[in-house]
């Protein structure tokens, strides 16, 4: 799945995630001290919310509704979507109905 909005593949996405994934390990043993103070960038990363977005939309919750009461597999734009929402948690004003 291409969510167009990252300019890559499913594929592509999965290897950049693996690729970060690897580095923030490799830096955390390899310094017990290091801390890491912002990794809230790698939430709104288009790469990551489309790797979430296939891991979401593929488990068997696909059609339960969430916390905001929408169903993954309900959302018809994941695009439109997944772009709404990295801007939102990016600008840091992303909230889910109460």
């Amino acid at each position: 799945m291409n969510t167009g909005a990252s300019g890559f593949d499913l594929s592509e996405a999965e290897t950049r995630v693996r690729q970060m994934q690897t580095k923030l390990y490799q830096w955390s043993t390899n310094d017990n001290k290091r801390v890491f103070s912002n990794l809230y960038n790698l939430v709104y990363d288009p790469a990551f919310l489309q790797v979430a977005w296939a891991r979401v939309r593929g488990n068997r919750g696909a059609r339960t509704p969430g916390v905001d009461g929408v169903s993954p597999s309900s959302i018809k734009n994941p695009n439109e979507f997944l772009c709404e929402l990295g801007r939102s948690l990016k600008q840091r004003k992303f909230t889910h109905p109460s």
